[in-house]
């Protein structure tokens, strides 16, 4: 899929190329902006010049700025120009659709409202002659928008000559019954498809430290997990809030249809496994160390903890992490700091001066989400000193022999847990010791941590676990909005704006209720809106 980008995105360029007659040199790109908005004042010739986009070959104006940034996320030219439409790239008060139309430039702020002529005529009379329907919902319009957001083509002439001729309610069954098979295509459901990309901002991959496929220089911890877990939950008729409440593993199964099925264990990967292996040994030659009723979906993960919270006693940026890309609430951006009530008090446990005046407004809310992660662990490691041997191994485990480290964590370990005793604490595994042993280790920076909380809140209300804070987020008006508003970027492209704030709350409140927190079933009432289907 990356590769069908820079494909788009090279085309894209080629056809934006400065041209002595002041047209693209790409013709179907040239005629892309005309396609997608008939009525624009630069179309009167049938395709719209290098100027609309550019300052001089190969500078862009603000407009070819905003649309190159947009086709980096589309699946498309026509799609992407679509996505840009009601934005005011230029930043005069103007949208590029109403500049478009007025025969002004949005890349030029100069050209403001001030100068914006205001087309007086009806959308009836706009879209004459254009082939589109610019007075509501287009069926033409949304099938193609369909197939090249959810299937990455445009429909053949024939088949898109066809849907044509339908009545609207078999265009609507057509449009339905096309988003649901793309649906199952591996553009959207595969490694690096739509939904994987999706995935991205969520599970924060870096792949210098990934162990087993596609390894890194320094495997920490296998990522893939996170992404299985992720799109098995936004495919078919699973149930999006299993993302972070899940007492299970996904495995993928790549094929000509890419597959994914639940399993409560994930066995060792041998393709460089790196420091995983060292839990692994105590725990069945398995991937994933958190007992079942421990488990709360990528919450819990070995990923979420040694590539997120690392060696945090007290895992703040973990908590803030998944409050962010779940709920849609930024502490950084002091969102979401719901005072977690009376019975709650905010203490400097691992001495970072949490309870300064400056500091606390946002550390009420903050520390009382990352207590209920204070128990799974990510890269501290703790054994007993005289089990490491020389060769940079340590004898023991549940399954006996012994267990060989990585050579950059063998000294580490022999010079370490000499020092601290014999607590067993594990890379990436939950443990209800881990802040007593902590406390031990950091005793002389971190004297007060022995007494954190494992209880805390989310959204005002008190939890006691990890799998608690899943069930709340999950079950949130929050986490809902937030889904919706995940491929309301992708499929729309905008913000919710005045016009298209109802349709948007429906479809959040449509998927608590009516479409039982399956996606897909919200994506096929996404398309049926005028947000998606109207040009």
């Amino acid at each position: 899929m990356v590769a069908n980008r820079l494909m788009l995105l090279a085309s894209l360029l080629c056809g934006l190329v400065w041209q002595p007659s002041v047209v693209w040199a790409n013709a179907a790109n040239a005629k892309a902006l005309c396609a997608v908005m008939p009525d624009a004042a630069v179309c009167s010739g049938g395709q719209a010049s290098c100027a609309t986009c550019h300052t001089g070959a190969p500078s862009f104006n603000a407009y070819g700025q905003c649309l190159k940034d947009a086709l980096s996320k589309s699946s498309g030219v026509e799609d992407a120009l679509q996505k840009i439409m009601r934005q005011d790239c230029d930043g005069d008060g103007v949208s590029n659709s109403e500049e478009l139309a007025a025969g002004t430039s949005p890349g030029q702020a100069d050209q403001g409202r001030g100068d914006v002529a205001v087309d007086q005529r009806s959308c009836e009379d706009r879209g004459a002659g254009s082939g589109y329907n610019l007075c509501g919902y287009d069926h033409d319009f949304a099938f193609k928008r369909v197939y090249q957001n959810f299937c990455g083509v445009s429909p053949s002439f024939d088949v898109f000559n066809q849907f044509k001729q339908q009545s609207v309610s078999d265009k609507e069954r057509q449009i339905a019954e096309t988003a649901s098979e793309c649906m199952k295509s591996n553009f959207w459901r595969g490694k690096g498809g739509i939904v994987w990309d999706m995935a991205g901002v969520k599970v924060r991959p870096l792949s210098v430290i990934k162990t087993g496929d596609d390894a890194g220089d320094i495997p920490l911890a296998d990522y893939y997990d996170d992404y299985n877990l992720y799109i098995y939950h936004q495919l078919d008729n699973a149930d999006v809030r299993g993302v972070l409440t899940a007492d299970y593993y996904v495995n993928r199964k790549d094929g000509q249809t890419t597959a994914y099925n639940t399993v409560d264990s994930i066995p060792l990967n041998p393709k460089k496994p790196g420091v995983l292996a060292v839990t692994s040994s105590f725990y069945n030659n398995t991937q994933q160390f958190v007992p079942k009723d421990k488990r709360a979906g990528v919450l819990s993960t070995s990923w979420a903890q040694i590539g997120l919270t690392m060696f945090a006693s007290i895992p703040r940026s973990t908590a803030a992490h998944f409050y962010r890309v779940y709920l849609g609430l930024d502490i950084s951006k002091n969102e979401g700091l719901i005072d977690p009530g009376a019975n709650f008090k905010l203490v400097d446990y691992d001495s970072k001066d949490v309870t300064r005046p400056a500091c606390a407004a946002c550390h009420r809310s903050l520390d009382a989400l990352s207590y209920p992660f204070t128990r799974y662990n990510g890269l501290t490691f703790q054994i007993l000193g005289r089990d490491i041997n020389s060769a940079g191994g340590f004898v023991g485990g549940a399954v006996g022999g012994t267990v060989s480290l990585p050579p950059f964590l063998a000294g580490v370990v022999s010079a370490g847990s000499s020092v601290f005793g014999g607590d067993l604490l594990l890379l990436g595994e939950y443990s209800d010791n881990r802040i007593k042993i902590l406390s031990k280790m950091n005793a002389a920076i971190e004297p007060n941590l022995a007494a954190t909380p494992s209880v805390g809140s989310i959204l005002g209300r008190s939890v006691s676990s990890l799998p608690e804070w899943g069930r709340v987020a999950a079950n949130s008006n929050e986490f809902a909005r937030q889904t919706v508003l995940d491929y309301w970027h992708l499929l729309v492209g905008t913000e919710p704006d005045g016009e298209t704030q109802a349709e948007f709350d429906s479809l959040v409140e449509n998927l608590k209720t009516k479409h039982k927190y399956r996606v897909r079933e919200m994506l096929l009432d996404l398309i049926t809106r005028d947000a998606y289907g109207a040009p």
